[in-house]
């Protein structure tokens, strides 16, 4: 075998040859390449702002950066950098022998890192720009898992929290990289999986599927945006990733999180209405004004994070218990409030001896279709994406409304022998309460079931119930909303399809596993408890504030509480000067 003497067969440079600054190619490109484009708007990206719901600020700095030809490299990422590098240069020469080629063949010899690959040296750097954003985690994805390997290593060494989304085939056909990736304390998932949505709608469709690279980045990308202090780390070309989000924009998980503040608002808003309206015609303004302001800090809002705050939450993790798109948290608490509010309260005057009937059915109607219709932004909206699950929860809404409005009338017929057009409208909120903690977890037929059944057991509430205990609920929404919400909270952890469920369990139907079931059960009698002991509590308080009442005075109700609190009238006579 010939050979230079002067080439040794393995060349290692020293330390001080690494190189202090990074080469950024774009700067002396002669025609940049199309720019990359914001995947919610699909105009091009001008400003490091549109990456940063995603990416780290600095990097998204750099990613833009077609001036500057030279990036220093900072001096931590150097330091890491004398651990595992210079990698040695190794001279080909029994190659350049078989070849029986008079070309000198070099190759760049990486077994020496620590992580197997080259792919370190951008992981390191990836996660010191995380950790000098104050990040507390990040996201990203592997194939193989070269890449998740040396993130998980980088991430170790600078303290931070690491979720891996290894594609499903190479999760199973590598255990050792998986073992790896666990030792530096990386969180590992094989994907699809059912801890976003993306790897639901995907396991929906291919519950059979091995994976891929696209799918990984899916929920990579989805979890880092969807959790506080996180963002998603690169392991793939960036026009990738990006389209990755796009598909989640279109979806709607991608999104700024004000919108999801705004819609949670709506939620709260639609619950304290619920409640008012169980008081008509008694109550001080103030003093129910100033219970739900408390009311909504204290159990609404804490309520609300119990059931959808994630990894954690006390009755949707912790207890397992499903609710979509609030049975618990809208349609319980604010029945249940209205309840107890009812009970202190007492009825109103001439309560059992005077019909207290609707005084304008077509507005009646009218309201019914306006809620009907802003249902299926709070059921379908609830998925936080434009996909199938979306889809399926719209779908339930009308079925259930639909089947809701014909048994009430059904029920109607026979017990008074006069469907009435109050009672459809009734009986298609009672089908949209009923599906509303299940609308994106139970196929339609399931929804069709639950609007039949719900109307004869809501009917049964407002007719009999109040009858026999006494109590003046104006608007019934303990009877339609309150049993509603608990009857469709039970019937969830019947008809949950497993593939859809938030928690992997599925309905007792599919599964013959009453796990599911028990806990729907559960978390509807801890909100039970919450509810009415908070309840008690804040208006005993109001109360106090208000004189020790939280009615008005009888002069008042019998003038009318438009008159004696607002001085104004939905229905002024006519005098001939108004």
């Amino acid at each position: 075998m010939s050979k230079s003497k002067n080439v040794p067969y393995r060349i290692n440079l020293p330390e001080e040859y690494l190189p202090k600054q990074w080469y950024n190619v774009r700067a002396d490109m002669k025609e940049l390449p199309d720019p990359m484009l914001n995947p919610g708007t699909m105009q091009p990206i001008t400003k490091p702002e549109e990456l940063e719901a995603i990416f780290c600020h600095d990097l998204a700095v750099q990613e833009l950066n077609n001036t500057d030809a030279y990036i220093d490299i900072p001096d931590e990422i150097q330091k890491f950098y004398k651990m595992c590098r210079p990698s040695p240069l190794i001279r080909a020469y029994c190659l350049e022998e078989k070849l029986g080629t008079p070309a000198k063949i070099y190759y760049k010899f990486e077994g020496n890192n620590p992580s197997g690959s080259h792919k370190l040296n951008s992981a390191i750097a990836q996660a010191y720009y995380a950790k000098k954003q104050g990040l507390k985690g990040v996201t990203t994805e592997t194939g193989a898992g070269q890449w998740g390997t040396a993130l998980s290593m980088a991430c170790a060494y600078f303290g931070l929290d690491l979720t891996v989304y290894m594609v499903k085939g190479s999760y199973y056909q590598k255990p050792f990289r998986k073992n790896v990736i666990e030792t530096f304390g990386a969180k590992i998932v094989p994907s699809p999986s059912d801890t976003t949505n993306a790897g639901r709608a995907i396991l929906a469709e291919m519950p059979d599927t091995t994976g891929s690279l696209g799918c990984a980045i899916s929920e990579a990308v989805e979890t880092a945006v969807t959790t506080d202090n996180c963002r998603y780390v690169l392991g793939s070309v960036l026009n990738q990733v990006l389209q990755a989000a796009e598909g989640n924009v279109a979806d709607g998980a991608v999104y700024p999180q004000i919108i999801n503040i705004t819609f949670q608002m709506a939620f709260a808003m639609i619950t304290a209405a619920i409640v008012t309206g169980s008081l008509a015609g008694r109550v001080k303004f103030g003093a129910m004004t100033a219970f739900l302001g408390i009311w909504l800090l204290v159990v609404y809002a804490p309520l609300a994070h119990m059931v959808w705050g994630g990894d954690g939450s006390f009755i949707g993790d912790i207890i397992g218990a499903l609710d979509f798109a609030g049975g618990d948290v809208v349609h319980i608490s604010s029945g249940l409030t209205g309840l107890i509010l009812c009970l202190m309260l007492g009825r109103r005057r001439g309560f059992g001896m005077v019909s207290y009937r609707p005084h304008n059915v077509p507005f009646v109607a009218l309201g019914a279709g306006l809620l009907w219709f802003g249902w299926f932004g709070f059921n379908g909206g609830s998925e936080f994406k434009a996909d199938a699950v979306a889809a399926l929860a719209i779908l339930n809404t009308v079925t259930a409304s639909a089947a809701g409005m014909v048994s009430w009338l059904v029920v109607e017929r026979v017990h008074t022998g006069r469907p009435t057009l109050v009672g459809a409208s009734t009986g298609l909120v009672a089908g949209l309460v009923v599906v509303t903690p299940g609308a994106g977890f139970v196929e339609p037929w399931a929804a069709l079931v639950m609007g039949l059944i719900v109307s004869p057991v809501c009917y049964l509430a407002i007719s009999h119930l109040k009858t026999r205990f006494g109590y003046d609920d104006a608007l019934d929404a303990f009877g339609c909303h309150g049993i509603g919400g608990i009857l469709g909270g039970v019937l969830t952890g019947l008809f949950c399809v497993p593939e859809l469920s938030w928690t992997g369990k599925g309905g007792l139907f599919y599964t013959g596993d009453a796990s599911l079931l028990i806990s729907q059960i559960l978390g509807i009698v801890v909100t039970v408890v919450i509810v009415l002991v908070l309840d008690l509590v804040i208006a005993a308080v109001v109360k106090a504030l208000f004189h020790g009442s939280l009615r008005v005075d009888e002069a008042d109700e019998a003038l009318g509480l438009d008159a004696s609190q607002h001085g104004e009238s939905a229905y002024p006579s006519f005098s001939g000067l108004d």
